[in-house]
């Protein structure tokens, strides 16, 4: 229940960020192309977090982000375990 939980909360704030109304960028377009290239530039290290719980992940996630990684995307949830991808 409690995993459930999480996913409805994730869903709805994603469908409540800025710009999800449906204004999509196309990989054309040279503003989308100049920023994907700045963002592959700076990637030194690729990771992903795993953890058997949410409450688990958010402490890892928590810990690596004072070791300058950055989340990249929202979570998942893997043969019931919830991942974070994360790069510095």
């Amino acid at each position: 229940m409690k995993k459930m939980a999480v996913f409805l909360a994730v869903v709805v704030s994603l469908a409540l960020l800025p710009g999800s109304s449906g204004e999509k960028r196309r990989p054309e377009d040279p503003q989308c192309q100049w920023v994907y290239q700045a963002w592959r530039q700076n990637i030194d290290e690729y990771a992903i977090v795993r953890a058997s719980d949410p409450d688990k992940l958010q402490k890892e996630v928590n810990k690596r982000l004072k070791e300058s990684w950055h989340p990249v995307g929202g979570i998942s949830i893997v043969d019931s375990n919830c991942c974070q991808v994360m790069i510095r």
